[in-house]
């Protein structure tokens, strides 16, 4: 795949979401997923002693054709024990029930995730507006 449509794609994606056009949560909310409710999904999501997945500071958006993933993942090596970790980008189309890796700069990935995270803060702001606004009133 061109890898400018990507960057372009990528960044886009960071524009609409400090414009606020597309929301994004934490992966925590697919902490307790069941295997059997998405294939696709727990599969890319499976964990075991040498694949994890940080799900606090991993992301999702639903999107007009699917949802995009970025998830934090931890890999080591079964031979040398070398781990390598990051962020890596993931496509589930739903029209072609597909989950397609996205291959693109570290540099774009973390100017998204940058994004998400105020897109987060602000929501947390909120959260917290409305928690002491309740206190106030005790």
């Amino acid at each position: 795949m061109d890898e400018d449509k990507i960057t372009r794609f990528i960044k886009q994606l960071s524009k609409d979401t400090l414009s606020k056009k597309i929301s994004w949560r934490r992966l925590t909310d697919y902490g307790n997923m069941q295997p059997d409710s998405n294939e696709l999904i727990s599969a890319m999501l499976f964990e075991n002693e040498f694949h994890h997945i940080n799900f606090f500071v991993s992301y999702y958006s639903i999107v007009a054709n699917g949802t995009i993933y970025i998830l934090y993942e931890i890999n080591e090596s079964g031979r040398d024990g070398t781990i390598t970790d990051g962020y890596n980008i993931y496509l589930h189309d739903e029209n072609k029930n597909k989950v397609i890796p996205l291959s693109c700069p570290i540099s774009t990935i973390y100017q998204l995730t940058n994004s998400i995270q105020l897109f987060l803060a602000d929501e947390e702001s909120d959260a917290e507006s409305f928690i002491d606004d309740y206190f106030s009133q005790s």
